[in-house]
């Protein structure tokens, strides 16, 4: 009886970096936005009303930390990818900074607009939401067309995440001003 042969290490590390390839991408798809959310979120309110009373200073460290947040998680993500010999190491960071800035602008749309939600949509939600979308759509699509697959999925869902607060504005306004018209003008 020989004894069992020992793996090689080719097949060890074969398996390994199947399984360690996507998880720079999961990580940064799903821990990223959640704390540059949860950061840049209540910065960026305050920023907003900030302004509301002429005072920019808010509005200043906001811009500030979203060039840090956001740059610096694109720059990191881009090294990591570099690194690991990803093919086309610059389009997936591209997508997760375009996703986080789409996530702020859907955030801050209902107040920027006045449309008058009581409630906007989180930050952290809408950023995990929208760097998923463009992870998932970015893997899931064939080679060539995958950056602007990823790319118009992500902006595609923020323009929907941002009009559907001001469709429902719209049409609340619109049955206000129907029962301002059909109320008597002359009290009895």
């Amino acid at each position: 009886m020989s004894p069992p042969p020992e793996p090689t290490p080719d097949d060890h590390t074969a398996g390994s970096a199947a399984k360690s390839a996507s998880t720079p991408k999961l990580l940064f798809a799903t821990v990223y936005p959640l704390l540059a959310g949860s950061v840049l979120g209540p910065v960026g309110f305050m920023a907003l009303f900030g302004l509301l009373y002429d005072d920019p200073g808010f509005a200043l460290l906001f811009v500030a930390a979203t060039v840090v947040l956001i740059g610096g998680a694109h720059v990191s993500l881009r090294r990591i990818l570099e690194k690991r010999d990803e093919p086309d190491p610059r389009q997936l960071p591209i997508i997760q900074s375009t996703a986080m800035v789409a996530g702020l602008c859907v955030s801050g749309a209902p107040v920027l607009m006045d449309l008058g939600v009581p409630q906007p949509i989180p930050t952290p939600l809408v950023c995990l939401a929208l760097c998923l979308l463009g992870t998932f759509t970015y893997s899931l699509v064939r080679r060539r067309e995958r950056f602007l697959s990823a790319l118009t999925g992500v902006l595609l869902a923020a323009l929907l995440l941002t009009a559907i607060p001001w469709l429902i504005a719209t049409a609340q306004g619109e049955q206000q001003a129907l029962q301002e018209v059909s109320a008597p003008a002359f009290p009895e």
